[in-house]
């Protein structure tokens, strides 16, 4: 076992140093001039992460705290941080010209919350759901299937996956509804409403989505 070990392992790194130099990353000074960008979260263990995927300074990271941070990452500033009912295990994006800043967020009491942080602190979950009896272990959104429609009235309409360790995945839609204040004033009041079109079981946990 040791030398089939060892001889794998030989394999291994004669098909890394193959590869071009420029895409390998030694970990030390060999790239000086490589921005890089640190962010410390105070008492917290970050579970998952999320890049934006039109915006490059802007990072979300779900945490072990039930904390869901958005953070710019080439100033190193929590832009905002919201908590949630359980540690985090995965955080998604929305595709969306109209909602940029809008996060799902589910974690390990099978808990799913819609964040805005465009929105303050104590407003910020502006929808919360639960479907799975376990943790969600993975979502996907319309960022990863593509479909971000117009920003025209149906544009508000978006779309999430979530797996879960009790073996199931569910779709679900999501809707923004703009309605005039009671005072007759040019204001509107935002409301989200959500919409289980699916849910599919399978024989094993479900771990990831595509």
């Amino acid at each position: 076992a040791t030398s089939k070990i060892s001889r794998n392992f030989s394999s291994s790194s004669s098909l890394h140093t193959s590869l071009p130099q420029d895409l390998l990353i030694a970990g030390d000074s060999t790239f000086p001039d490589m921005p890089i960008a640190t962010v410390t979260l105070e008492d917290s263990n970050p579970l998952c992460v999320e890049a934006h995927p039109t915006n490059p300074r802007l990072v979300c990271i779900g945490s072990a705290d039930k904390r869901v941070t958005l953070i710019d990452w080439t100033s190193s500033k929590v832009i905002g941080s919201v908590l949630t009912s359980a540690p985090v295990l995965t955080v998604r994006f929305f595709l969306s010209k109209a909602h940029t800043l809008l996060v799902l967020a589910a974690g390990m009491d099978g808990t799913c919350h819609l964040v805005d942080f465009s929105q303050e602190e104590q407003n910020a979950v502006v929808l919360k759901w639960r479907d799975h009896d376990s943790y969600v272990l993975d979502a996907r959104t319309d960022v990863q299937h593509g479909v971000a429609g117009d920003e025209t009235s149906r544009s508000s309409r978006l779309r999430c996956v979530t797996v879960s360790r009790d073996k199931s995945c569910v779709v679900s839609s999501l809707s923004c509804h703009h309605t005039s204040d009671d005072g007759g004033s040019s204001s509107s009041v935002t409301s989200w409403e959500r919409v289980k079109e699916r849910s599919f079981f399978f024989e094993h946990c479900v771990e990831t989505a595509v």
